[in-house]
């Protein structure tokens, strides 16, 4: 559990302090610092540690996957760039630098590295999820559709959903809300999604103060949700739709009571969510910006 590597992790630091700098402790602790999300510390860590071995990639691998908690994808780069040079071969090196570049607003030039990575190494699909997204990210949609309904077929699967999400998520803290707006597009299109995925994609298009501009989003969002083949069949959420629809226009009118009350009555039997859900979602639809960089 989390309060048991806390614990492990606090013996582990003392421990560190009393006996001085060991490469093998400041790694095991530098390991368990990014699992337990202290980020900063796991970056001080593998600092410590480079300090003693320059030369092992892994410890630039790992830096950079701290930087890239923190959202400091400069030096996810650089960390990338560092490993490259000790182990060309190394893949999550050359993954790092992809998913750097991709943040960073280059996504056609995360498009190539991940095509010669992929060319290279043949089956990752760390990778060529990241690809999916890049081809969507590059405006080239029905690549990115196609290499996604690729990875519906392989174990993949069931988290493609969580990790369209995840990765939007971050594009928009990294300022690339039109990044994570057609990588949402494609994930719904491609039956990727879930009800979080269509709740964000609504606050995306929600992302502007221009009136004019956000009545039309919420045509697209409308149009998006009415496509039949656009269901997303997660297990234990609404599956139809159509309730995000409704839910939408009458919290628009302000009328979140009767939003929850449709959708209460709407739901699927097998996929029931409690009010207090239902009731959370609905009042995180409002059209308005709502989310800042961090």
């Amino acid at each position: 559990s989390l309060d048991k590597g806390e614990t492990y992790y606090q013996i582990g630091r003392k421990k560190l302090d009393e006996m001085g700098e060991d490469a093998i402790a400041l790694r095991e602790l530098a390991i368990q610092a990014e699992i337990l999300k202290k980020h900063d510390e796991a970056v001080e860590l593998w600092e410590k540690f480079i300090a003693i071995d320059p030369n092992e990639p892994k410890a630039y691998i790992n830096m950079g996957i701290s930087y890239c908690s923190l959202g400091k994808f400069e030096d996810v780069l650089e960390t990338a760039q560092k490993a490259m040079k000790l182990a060309p071969d190394m893949k999550e090196a050359h993954y790092n630098y992809a998913l750097g570049k991709l943040h960073l607003g280059s996504a056609a030039e995360t498009v190539s590295i991940l095509e010669k990575l992929l060319e290279r190494v043949g089956k990752y699909p760390p990778a060529k999820f990241l690809l999916a997204a890049a081809y969507c990210c590059a405006k080239e949609k029905q690549k990115g559709i196609k290499v996604l309904n690729e990875l519906q077929k392989t174990s993949m699967s069931r988290s493609l959903p969580v990790r369209c999400y995840e990765l939007a998520k971050g594009l928009i803290s990294s300022g690339k809300s039109e990044y994570a707006l057609l990588l949402l597009d494609a994930a719904i299109d491609s039956k990727s999604g879930n009800k979080n995925v269509l709740e964000l994609y609504a606050k995306c298009l929600g992302m502007t103060d221009d009136n004019d501009k956000s009545e039309t989003n919420q045509s697209l969002f409308h149009e998006k949700i009415e496509t039949k083949d656009n269901k997303c069949d997660t297990r234990n959420e609404i599956d139809d739709l159509g309730i995000l629809k409704q839910a939408w226009e009458l919290r628009q009118k302000g009328k979140t009571d009767n939003a929850i009350e449709t959708a209460l009555k709407a739901q699927t039997p097998g996929h029931e969510l409690s009010v207090e859900e239902i009731s959370t979602w609905i009042k995180e639809m409002s059209v308005r910006p709502v989310f800042t960089a961090h």
